[in-house]
C-alpha cells in the first residue's frame, strides 16, 4: 500500500534523529507531509491503479493562477476483488491470529466457514488563494476511513464469532503565509483533528446454553491546535526562527458490552508552547544551531524544557560533516496490546490520566557525514538514544479491568543508516541500508532484563530505480527486512468467571518472524 497520495505530495522531509525545536510532541522521529503549495501554471489530472487500490487526483488552477483547487480520491477494491499481491499481503499480515487459523481449519474440517473483508478510503480537498506576491492563504480538509471484517462460523457446534475494526481520521486546518519584507516572514495556522479506532468483538455460541458475548472498544482523539512560526533574517550570517503553539489534546477510552454503559476515561491536556532557534554562519565551512524548546501541560502540571544543538561543518563543496544532540518529551503515548486477530491494537493515552502514565522522554545524540561529487552522493549517519517513560500494558486481549498501567520502562535505540544515491541524464538510483537496534527494559518483565522492542527489526535494505523515457515513468523498488519480533505463547489459562485468557511466556520478544522481502513496480504515463 502507499503511504501516501502520491499526486498531491509537494514535498515530504523525515527527521529521523536530532530534529530542530520548531518540531515538538515527539521523542523518536518527524514526518513533515506538505501537499500541494503552489499554484500550477496549468490543469494536472492523474489517475493509477495497482494490485490493491485505484485513485485519483486533480490540480486545478483558478481565478487567473491566483487560485488552485487540488482533489485528491484513493479506495482499495480488496473488499471486491481478492488479488494475488493482496492475498500475500494477508497471509504476512494476519499470521499468528485467529484469522490465520480460522483459514487453516476451514481446509481441514467441514461446516466450518470463515472471510475477511478490508478495504479502506482517503480523500483530501484543498483551497490556494495567494492575492499577492506576499500573502497567501490555504483551507484544507481531509478523511482516512479504513474498515476489517472478520467472519467465523462453526455450523458443529453453532458458533458465530464476529469481530470489526474502525479507523477514523478525518480533519481540516486554515493557514496564512506573509512576507512582511525579504528578512521576515509569518505563518499563522489553525487545525483540527479526529482519530477514531473502534473495535467489536462478538462471540455467539448456541449449543446447549446460549452464551453470547458482545464487546466494544473506541478509542478516539480530538487535537484543536493553534501554531505560530516565524523567520527572521538578522544578518546574512545570522538568522533566527521562533514561534508559539497552543494545543487542546482530549484522549477518551471506552470499554463496555454493548448494550450497557460500560467504563468510559476522558482525559483533557491544555499545552502551550514556544521554540527559539539560532542560526549561526561561521563563515562558509561551519554553521551551528542551538536552540530550545519550552513546553507547559496545565492539566498534567508539567513544565519541561527541550535544548537542542546542531553542528555543521563543510570544509568543501563535496564534504559535509554533520554533528547534532537534544532532549525530546512527548504528553501523548501509545501502549500496544496484544489481540488475537494477528493484529496489534494501538492504545493512545495522555501523561498523567487516570492510567498513571509517565511523560516520555528521550535523547538523541548523532554524528554522520555527506559525500557528494556531481550526481553521486554517499549519506553515512550513527546515532543512539535513550528513552525513559514507556508504558506497557497487559498483553491479553481487551480487557477492561487489566487496562492499568503495568510498568513504566525505559529503552535504548542504536544503529547505522548508509545511503548511496546517483543519477544519470533518464536514470536514478539510489540504494540504502540501516542496521539499528531497539531494546526495551521493564522490571516486571523478562526478569528485569533488556529485551528486543517490537519495532526491532535490524536488517533493512532497499533499492530504488527510476527510468524516463519521454512521456513514460518506469519505477522498480525493491526491499529486504529482518522479521519483526514477537513473543510466542507457550501455554494459555483462564480463570473462574472470565471470558478472556491469560497467556504464559518464557522470555519476551525472544522470537522473530521470517524475513520480510517486498517488490514493486509501477508505469506512469504523462498525457
Amino acid at each position: 500500500f502507499d503511504t501516501f497520495a502520491r499526486y498531491i505530495v509537494d514535498r515530504v522531509q523525515v527527521y529521523r534523529n536530532g530534529f530542530g525545536a520548531e518540531y515538538g510532541g515527539r521523542v523518536s522521529s518527524v514526518i513533515d507531509i506538505h501537499s500541494v503549495e503552489t499554484i500550477p501554471d496549468r490543469t494536472n489530472v492523474n489517475a493509477g491503479i495497482n494490485f490493491t487500490h485505484a485513485d485519483v487526483s486533480l490540480v486545478q488552477p483558478l481565478a487567473n493562477k491566483k487560485a488552485a483547487l487540488v482533489l485528491s480520491a484513493r479506495r482499495a477494491y480488496t473488499d471486491l476483488i481478492e488479488s494475488p499481491t493482496y492475498k500475500k499481503l494477508s497471509q504476512r499480515i494476519f499470521q499468528h491470529g485467529k484469522i490465520d487459523d480460522a483459514q487453516g481449519a476451514i481446509k481441514q474440517e467441514d461446516g466450518l466457514d470463515a472471510a475477511v473483508d478490508f478495504n479502506f478510503t482517503d480523500l483530501h480537498a484543498k483551497w490556494l488563494w495567494k492575492p499577492d506576491k506576499n500573502n497567501q492563504f490555504a483551507l484544507s480538509g481531509f478523511g482516512i476511513f479504513d474498515q476489517l471484517n472478520f467472519r467465523f462460523d462453526d455450523s458443529n457446534d453453532n458458533i458465530q464469532v464476529r469481530d470489526k475494526v474502525d479507523l477514523d481520521n478525518f480533519g481540516g486546518s486554515a493557514k496564512w503565509l506573509k512576507n512582511w519584507n525579504s528578512n521576515f516572514s509569518t505563518s499563522a495556522s489553525m487545525s483540527y483533528t479526529k482519530v477514531k479506532n473502534t473495535l467489536r468483538f462478538l462471540f455467539d455460541e448456541r449449543n446447549q446454553d446460549v452464551f453470547s458475548h458482545d464487546f466494544i472498544q473506541a478509542n478516539n482523539i480530538r487535537d484543536f491546535t493553534f501554531r505560530l512560526e516565524n523567520k527572521l533574517s538578522v544578518h546574512k550570517n545570522f538568522d533566527l526562527q521562533f514561534g508559539f503553539l497552543r494545543s487542546a489534546l482530549q484522549v477518551s477510552q471506552h470499554w463496555a458490552d454493548v448494550g450497557e454503559e460500560g467504563e468510559k476515561i476522558d482525559s483533557y491536556a491544555n499545552i502551550y508552547s514556544g521554540h527559539f532557534t539560532m542560526n549561526f554562519h561561521l563563515g562558509s565551512t561551519l554553521r551551528i544551531q542551538p536552540g530550545i524548546r519550552l513546553t507547559l501541560a496545565k492539566e498534567q502540571n508539567q513544565a519541561v524544557s527541550a535544548p537542542r544543538l546542531s553542528l555543521v561543518y563543510q570544509p568543501s563543496k563535496k564534504w559535509q560533516f554533520r554533528t547534532s544532540a537534544g532532549r525530546y518529551f512527548q504528553f501523548i503515548s501509545q501502549a500496544i496490546e496484544l489481540n488475537d486477530l494477528g493484529l496489534n491494537q494501538e492504545m493512545w493515552i495522555l501523561a498523567g490520566s487516570d492510567r498513571n502514565a509517565p511523560i516520555t522522554k528521550s535523547l538523541h545524540y548523532s554524528s554522520g557525514f555527506l559525500y557528494t561529487a556531481g550526481t553521486f552522493q554517499l549519506e553515512l549517519e550513527g546515532y543512539y538514544k535513550r528513552l525513559s517513560g514507556l508504558t506497557s500494558f497487559s498483553p491479553v486481549f481487551i480487557n477492561s479491568f487489566r487496562l492499568d498501567i503495568a510498568a513504566e520502562g525505559t529503552g535504548r535505540a542504536w544503529g547505522i543508516d548508509l545511503l548511496l544515491k546517483k543519477k544519470w541524464k533518464n536514470y536514478e538510483s539510489w540504494i540504502s541500508y540501516s542496521y539499528g537496534r531497539v531494546f526495551y527494559n521493564f522490571d516486571i518483565y523478562n526478569e528485569d532484563n533488556p529485551f528486543p522492542a517490537p519495532n526491532d527489526r535490524p536488517h533493512n535494505l532497499t533499492s530504488m530505480h527510476q527510468l524516463k523515457c519521454k512521456n513514460w515513468n518506469f519505477s522498480l523498488s525493491w526491499k529486504f527486512a529482518s522479521g519483526k519480533a514477537y513473543t510466542q505463547a507457550d501455554d494459555l489459562y483462564i480463570e473462574d468467571m472470565e471470558f478472556f485468557p491469560d497467556y504464559a511466556y518464557d522470555r519476551a520478544n525472544a522470537n522473530r518472524l521470517p524475513v520480510f522481502l517486498r517488490l514493486d513496480a509501477s508505469v506512469l504515463y504523462r498525457f
